[in-house]
């Protein structure tokens, strides 16, 4: 699976945990918003754009700098998730 198979917008609706264990580089954008998930008990549980919304940060600036930070790396995690549904 690469990021090219995944709607962008899916990515919000993935349990942070998965989505940092298929992506690792979505570490970086969760980081760089000031935002402690990662480690967290609660990353198993909350999805992205829950955590999004207890942060009150934008869906849209957040979504553009995951993207981004996937994109930069090229190719997930191959222990990662094999159906992001």
């Amino acid at each position: 699976m690469s990021l090219g198979d995944v709607d962008p917008q899916d990515l919000l609706d993935l349990k942070l945990l998965d989505l940092s264990a298929t992506w690792p580089a979505a570490a970086q954008a969760i980081i760089s918003y000031r935002m402690a998930c990662i480690g967290c008990e609660f990353s198993g549980f909350h999805t992205a754009r829950q955590a999004l919304e207890v942060y009150g940060l934008d869906e849209g600036e957040f979504l553009e700098s995951l993207v981004t930070a996937l994109r930069s790396v090229g190719r997930p995690h191959p222990g990662g998730l094999a159906n992001p549904t």
